[in-house]
């Protein structure tokens, strides 16, 4: 009844101002009917007497028992009727006040409800997290530390509920002994009211500083473990990296033994190559020697030497040709050990394809010698 009152002050005004006017109007009626004027006696003298109708004065108590009665009636009706009005009111604010509980309940059982999920899930959370941990010790002293300040808070809370609740009880035995206090008491319960939020808004305040401190720690947490993890891959990638510069390093020396060895490999060509040349050079005709060197000169004509080489390399190749002059094979016989130079003269013959048509009699392999001037 107290709470439907101090929601709708304005209402209980009206009404209190409604009964007053319905007290005074029933005591000005009651009033009115009390200063009724009688009629006058008849001044007698004593010794003179009168004759009184009878009918007349029944008839005038008649009339006042009626009206009497019927102002009875009427207050009775009235009384019936105020009566009826304030059992109505009664139920329905009993039905009010029944409603707003239900729905306080509910909702709070639903409050209820959501905290306590809230709450297992960060609680859930929080396990998890402090099961990563490293540091066993550490953990198990904070996870301890905070079960604690759960369990005051838990307890503080439910204190504070419980407390609340006796205060709203006596409140309420109180407001239905001490109607008249009505006003000083809500005045003193909005006081209560703002303190409190002010309190609850102090406390949540202070959680949310808790809170953020709590984050900001873990963020650096994580960010210092997340350094640690990418300083390992660094490393990880650097040792990697290393193995295959190794591996790399590995495999061009043994592909320069590979060179070394072709080469050497070459060279014992070559000085077959050259003991088969000087046999042939004896053999080959004045005619001969002329068509190489026709062949020479077509090739120099589309030879572009390599920049920055040294004076005195010299170049053998062997060239076997078709009856039309066309190059069947190219082979450097003898290297001038600059693999840019011998590149040269191998493009420079393949440029020149095809060569001079070789005339008939004479060998269709020849060998020539490209060397740089001194």
């Amino acid at each position: 009844m107290f709470e439907v009152i101090k929601r709708n002050p304005l209402a209980l005004f009206w009404a209190l101002l409604l009964h007053a006017t319905l007290i005074a109007l029933v005591v000005f009626t009651v009033q009115q009917q009390k200063e009724k004027p009688k009629p006058k006696k008849p001044k007698v003298d004593i010794i003179q007497a009168k004759i009184i109708d009878q009918s007349r004065l029944s008839a005038s108590k008649k009339a006042d028992i009626l009206k009497a009665k019927q102002l009875r009636i009427a207050k009775a009706k009235e009384k019936k009727r105020k009566e009826a009005l304030a059992l109505k009111r009664k139920k329905n604010a009993e039905a009010k006040e029944k409603k707003r509980k239900e729905t306080l309940a509910l909702k709070r059982k639903k409050n209820t409800e959501v905290k306590e999920k809230k709450r297992k899930e960060a609680l859930a959370l929080k396990r998890k997290k402090n099961a990563e941990i490293k540091e066993k010790k550490r953990k198990e002293a904070l996870a301890l530390k905070r079960k604690k300040n759960v369990e005051v808070k838990e307890k503080k809370r439910k204190e504070a509920l419980a407390l609340k609740r006796k205060k709203n009880v006596e409140v309420k035995e109180k407001k239905r002994k001490e109607a008249l206090a009505l006003k000083r008491k809500k005045n003193a319960e909005a006081k209560e009211k703002k303190r409190k939020e002010a309190l609850a808004l102090k406390h949540k305040k202070n959680a949310e500083a808790k809170e953020k401190k709590r984050k900001e720690a873990l963020a650096l947490k994580r960010k210092k473990i997340a350094e640690a993890k990418e300083k390992k891959r660094k490393e990880a990638l650097a040792l990697k990296r290393k193995k295959i510069a190794e591996a790399k390093e590995k495999r061009r020396k043994a592909e320069k033994q590979a060179r070394i060895d072709a080469e050497t490999a070459l060279r014992e060509q070559a000085m077959l190559e050259a003991m088969e040349l000087e046999r042939l050079e004896a053999a080959n005709s004045r005619e001969n020697a002329a068509f190489s060197l026709a062949v020479k000169r077509k090739i120099e004509r589309n030879w572009r030497k390599p920049l920055h080489t040294a004076k005195g390399l010299k170049c053998t190749v062997t060239v076997r040709l078709l009856v039309s002059g066309g190059i069947i094979s190219v082979r450097i016989t003898k290297s001038s050990g600059n693999s840019a130079y011998d590149d040269s003269v191998y493009k420079a013959v393949l440029k020149s394809d095809p060569l001079l048509r070789p005339p008939s009699g004479l060998a269709r392999k020849i060998i020539l010698e490209f060397q740089e001037d001194d």
